[in-house]
């Protein structure tokens, strides 16, 4: 009878122990299981978030490249009449800021082309501002998931620290080094007719000229060269109103690689012991897992792919006011030119259309999606950059 007893409470205690070893179990199994999904989570949502903060700091970015490219496609060349230049590199000048309250008794010097150049450089501040920031989120997001005392261990590739060349390596995104001369013009009139020119005519050829003398330690060398300076009107050291070493932003050959990589580990603390640890000698695996994003334009790269000193043409309703201004401008000094002697008038009028054939047809030799920011703008703004995860692939892309 006792013997009976006592296997009985055997048996109790045994299938207590069974039960509580398989209640310990379950809850161990299902804290590991919502570990792993509160960090698969957690990494996800890293990734997605670094991901969507690229992307609109990339449509951003893009569409201050299309506001630069813009502001000098306004620009101009002036010859005679400004006529849009749709090139930087020959140079760029105001066209609508232009000073049109001067006479002809008093040429007036146009220095609005500061403006331009003013907002340019303010709108290239912006980009690398944008994308600097972007850097410092994601080491916010690294500071802030990143347990440093040993629970949990965060990495982001590619993390970089906050700075322009930094920022620009991991957008894939380099200046146009193809750079922008802005000209000083000299606005005046004849007959009523406004006129915008540079401020030396034969620059060229002075140049030249007064290069074989600039050596020349002589009275004879300076006399020469201030009988220059005054034949070129005095404005020989004005005729550049300064330069810009780069543009907009093209894409580099690092483009393509705009995926993020996350891996973010949790380690064994004493704190995230299974229960029964000593008894059953167990403990949680080091816990891993991974995640990657990407973003995505569907419509194209919205950045040009070569360096270019070709704008493009602005949108349609600057494009015809650029276009409406200049030829009046023409017609009026055609027109000032004719009442003067006729012969003078048609040859002013056949130089003035010739420029401006050749013009346009430089700009659309120049306007190429891949050479003109406004053209890869245009393109891809219906798409606009967007974010998703995708299959996280190691180094050799497994």
């Amino acid at each position: 009878m006792k013997n009976s007893k006592g296997q009985t409470l055997y048996y109790f205690l045994v299938f207590t122990m069974i039960l509580v070893i398989s209640w310990a179990m379950m809850l161990n199994i299902a804290k590991l299981i919502r570990d792993r999904m509160v960090m698969q989570n957690t990494a996800d949502n890293i990734a997605l978030s670094i991901a969507t903060h690229k992307a609109r700091t990339m449509n951003f970015v893009g569409g201050l490249n299309y506001l630069i490219g813009t502001i000098l496609s306004v620009g101009t060349k002036p010859d005679i009449v400004q006529f849009p230049s749709y090139n930087t590199q020959e140079g760029i000048a105001s066209y609508i800021l232009g000073d049109y309250k001067s006479s002809s008794a008093r040429r007036v010097l146009d220095k609005d082309v500061a403006k331009m150049k003013t907002v340019v450089k303010e709108l290239q501040g912006l980009q690398e501002y944008a994308m600097i920031s972007h850097l410092a989120y994601i080491n916010l997001l690294y500071a802030q998931y990143n347990d440093f005392s040993g629970k949990y261990n965060l990495r982001i590739i590619p993390i970089e620290a906050a700075g322009k060349e930094n920022a620009e390596k991991y957008f894939g995104l380099k200046r146009n080094k193809i750079g922008i001369k802005y000209l000083k013009t000299i606005n005046s009139e004849i007959q009523k007719a406004h006129l915008a020119y540079n401020p030396i005519p034969g620059r060229e050829l002075i140049d030249v000229i007064k290069s074989k003398f600039s050596g020349i330690e002589s009275l004879v060398a300076k006399e020469i060269v201030k009988a220059l300076e005054s034949l070129a009107g005095g404005f020989q050291t004005e005729e550049v109103h300064g330069t810009s070493d780069a543009s907009w932003y093209i894409a580099d050959k690092n483009f393509h690689k705009q995926k993020t990589k996350i891996i973010f580990r949790k380690k064994d603390k004493d704190s995230g012991k299974p229960l029964f640890t000593k008894l059953l000698n167990i403990n949680y695996p080091v816990m891993t897992v991974y995640s990657a994003s990407a973003i995505y334009n569907t419509k194209g790269m919205m950045f040009p792919k070569q360096e270019s000193p070709f704008t493009g043409f602005p949108p349609n309703d600057i494009d015809i006011l650029v276009k409406t201004v200049t030829l009046l401008q023409s017609a009026r000094v055609t027109a000032a030119f004719s009442k003067i002697n006729w012969i003078v008038g048609a040859a002013v009028s056949a130089v003035l259309a010739s420029t401006y054939a050749s013009r346009m047809v430089v700009g659309n030799l120049g306007e190429s999606v891949d050479k003109s920011p406004i053209r890869a703008y245009e393109q891809a703004k219906d798409g606009g950059w967007g974010a998703h995860l995708v299959p996280f692939r190691s180094s050799n892309e497994n």
